[in-house]
């Protein structure tokens, strides 16, 4: 992931965690803002490529590498 993009994501949690909303819908808000940016681009293409083909092993692959990061990017703001 380019730096740019850990930016842009670092952003979006903060800007879901000062919005506005309570409960379910704003912890759904911050799931998709924290996850989607982990679906565009050469990774999104890559779980679509996986699923089109029925590639469980590719999807999986993929899958876990993006897990792995917002793992670490969830464990990183929680530590700071």
């Amino acid at each position: 992931m380019e730096q740019r993009d850990i930016k842009i994501m670092g952003n979006m949690l903060a800007l879901a965690r000062r919005g506005g909303g309570k409960g379910a819908k704003s912890k759904r808000s911050l799931m998709l803002r924290t996850i989607m940016p982990h679906l565009s681009q050469e990774t999104g293409d890559a779980l679509a490529d996986a699923i089109s083909k029925g590639n469980t092993a590719k999807f999986a692959n993929v899958w876990n590498k993006v897990r792995d990061e917002i793992s670490s990017k969830i464990g990183h703001k929680h530590a700071a």
